[in-house]
Parts: C-alpha cells; structure tokens; sequence
C-alpha cells in the first residue's frame, strides 16, 4: 500500500499543511495506523477508500490539537512550490472549464486578472469573480478531495 499510496498521501498532507516534516510524520502515522488496523480490514471496501479514510480522520485529529490547526493551502496568489504546483495542476482539471481558464492563466502561468483579460476577451470584473469562485473551490478541493469529489459524482 505504501509503495502505490505514499506519494499521493504525502503530497495530500503537503498541500494542506505546507510543510514538509509535518506531512512526512502524518503519512507516517496514516501507515502506521492501516498496518495495526490491518487484521480489522473486512474488504466491504478497497483498501485505497480504507486508506483515505484514515488521512482524514489523521488529518482531522491532528487539526484539533491544541498548537495550532494547519492552514489552507494558499492559492491567494500565483504558487511557486513545484510540489503544490503538480498537485494544483491536477485538481485545477476538476474545476469548471470558465474556472479551469483563469486559475491556469492567473495561479499558473502568473498573469494578473487584467491581462488575463486581454488574453480571454472577457471584462476585468468577469475574470476577478471567476477566479474568486475557482479559489474557492480548489481550496475545497484541496483540502478534502475524497469528500468534493463524491459531491461532484453524487
């Protein structure tokens, strides 16, 4: 499991804690957790559903510990890290295409809403509010991409 999972796990915790040893010991704490809960497995689901169940509730705990709750990802501005930027590209695909054109254009490829504007033929005001709602939702995404993901296929 942690050979297919890992990585995805990994980048998940990443993205939503923006540190690299904070999602490196909730990855390892997921594991952890599916190997002592192994023998308790009953297969009424995949073992990958199973998995993503236990990095949310990971997540969900360690986001109530009294330190301090991990912050969204931040996708106020154009992202940098090559990391978030692989992962954003990847939920960006899941957005509405009006959406998916101004986040890849403004978040992506760093263009400000004016001239991304220009390039759409579109009002400052029209690509303001679109990438708005397409923050909005990528940082749903981001956060919890088992759970909107059901809400889009429901």
């Amino acid at each position: 499991m942690f050979r297919e999972h890992g990585d995805e796990i990994y980048r998940y915790f990443r993205l939503v804690t923006a540190n690299d040893h904070e999602a490196e010991e909730l990855t390892q704490e997921v594991f952890l957790r599916l190997l002592a809960g192994w023998g308790r497995f009953r297969g009424e689901s995949n073992g990958r559903t199973w998995l993503w169940s236990i990095a949310r509730i990971v997540l969900r705990e360690e986001s109530r510990r009294p330190r301090h709750s991990p912050d969204p990802p931040d996708v106020s501005g154009p992202v940098r890290d090559p990391a978030l930027l692989i992962d954003l590209k990847d939920v960006i695909g899941r957005l509405q295409p009006s959406e998916r054109m101004v986040a890849a254009l403004c978040l992506v490829d760093d263009l400000s809403p004016s001239e991304a504007a220009v390039r759409l033929g579109w009002t400052s005001v029209r690509v303001r509010v679109t990438l708005h709602r397409a923050r909005r939702r990528l940082q749903e995404l981001l956060l919890d991409p088992g759970e909107t993901e059901a809400r889009t296929h429901a």
